[in-house]
């Protein structure tokens, strides 16, 4: 019964450890300049006309798609 006191101590001290080395690593903090976009300019897909074009095309596409398959059926 006291070996499993100490087994139970030694665990608990190993687990504790571990949180303390995660817990400290998380409080590093460093600036990271993710900016991918160093030019100034903005991708082409940015830009709601893109969006506003693709999706007419989509739904005239599918419409296209769905009067072809009422027609055979």
């Amino acid at each position: 019964m006291h070996h499993l006191k100490v087994v139970s101590r030694v665990i608990g001290f190993i687990i504790l450890s571990f949180y303390t080395v995660v817990s400290s690593a998380q409080d590093k903090s460093t600036e990271i300049n993710i900016d991918i976009n160093k030019e100034g300019g903005h991708a082409w897909y940015t830009s709601p006309w893109v969006w506003i074009f693709g999706a007419i095309v989509f739904i005239l596409l599918l419409l296209a798609l769905l009067r072809g398959t009422e027609r055979r059926g």
